[in-house]
């Protein structure tokens, strides 16, 4: 479990691993985690320091409370006084690996605080950079302190910074769709999905970030669901991410939490080409060849745009990346062929 949980970038962390305890102190160095409460939270970012929750408050390793997840899941607990609690993960892929990443993990709002509020706070940031942060999300119920929109009404919040020298930042934020009847305690257990586009910043989405939460019981398309593309940190001021980051979740109440991952997101050519063999592999060939047709200029597209901004990069670098996309291309190529004789004959 240590090394999955500090990996973080290929491999889920479930919590199936660990030993239940109703008292879970984890570490960065063994675990890939901790956890502190609001009253002595670490600074710097990164600082081992672990401070007891607040009595009454607890983080645990146990059994999931509702049939949708019955499995090993981290709870956490701060009805005792409704301090800001947090855990924080320990996850990272640097911004020179892939252009995009997908930070995905679920959760369950199990009781309010108060009988009445709540609040779960998810983002990601910095270990080296103090004031830093990516993106957030607020998802709040109640009118006492704030979090939700008054008495008995929630919101759902994300947000993005744009920090610059000065220390001093420009907020982004956006109502994320589909949780208009969020409450807590209703039994739902929730897909949190973040994708962060760390790309140079004026080519597509780069710099930006966007998010979608939906019912797990349930199957979105690929593109349902999402808020706006956000600006975010650029990186001359914030964040490249180059060395470690963490994802962080802030509790007001008591939250389940479940398989936490970071993992990069396919191209869109490699989408694309995953899209057609499938079509293939199901007998579709008519769909396939009609594809194939509508795609061939973004491919051709793609390609040429790859060569001419990467050319010396891959030069000096990484010289198997063309290899692999001139062998995705031709294998591409090849299923067309056979589709076309096949149509033909």
């Amino acid at each position: 479990v240590p090394a999955l949980a500090t990996a973080g970038v290929t491999n889920p962390e479930g919590f199936e691993g660990y030993a239940l305890t109703t008292a879970w102190d984890p570490t960065e160095a063994v675990e890939g985690w901790i956890r502190y409460g609001e009253y002595n939270s670490p600074e710097p970012p990164g600082d081992d320091e672990d401070p007891t929750p607040w009595p009454g408050n607890s983080v645990e390793i146990v059994a999931g409370s509702l049939p949708a997840n019955t499995t090993q899941i981290l709870k956490v607990n701060s009805s005792g006084n409704g301090e800001n609690l947090t855990t924080k993960w320990y996850a990272n892929i640097p911004d020179a690996d892939v252009p995009v990443t997908r930070t995905r993990l679920e959760f369950t709002a199990t009781a309010p605080l108060f009988g009445s509020e709540y609040r779960v706070a998810i983002g990601r940031g910095s270990t080296t950079i103090n004031w830093a942060s990516t993106w957030g999300i607020t998802i709040g119920y109640g009118g006492a302190f704030g979090w939700g929109g008054g008495v008995g009404i929630p919101t759902a919040i994300f947000e993005t910074w744009d920090h610059n020298e000065g220390n001093t930042s420009v907020v982004n934020s956006e109502t994320i769709p589909g949780m208009e009847d969020f409450e807590p305690a209703n039994g739902v257990w929730y897909v949190v999905e973040v994708e962060e586009d760390n790309g140079a910043y004026g080519v597509g989405n780069g710099q930006s970030s966007r998010v979608r939460i939906y019912d797990k019981s349930t199957s979105p398309g690929p593109e349902d669901g999402w808020t706006s593309w956000l600006q975010h940190n650029p990186v001359e001021y914030g964040l490249d991410y180059a060395g470690s980051g963490t994802v962080r979740q802030c509790t007001n109440g008591v939250a389940e939490f479940d398989n936490f991952s970071m993992t990069p997101k396919p191209s869109k050519v490699i989408q694309h080409i995953r899209k057609v063999f499938a079509m293939v592999d199901e007998g579709k060939n008519s769909e396939a060849l009609e594809y194939t047709d509508n795609i061939a200029g973004e491919l051709d597209n793609y390609i040429e745009k790859l060569r001419g901004e990467t050319r010396e990069k891959l030069r000096l670098q990484d010289i198997h990346t063309e290899e692999k996309y001139k062998k995705a291309v031709a294998a591409l190529a090849q299923k067309r062929k056979a589709i076309k004789n096949g149509l033909l004959q």
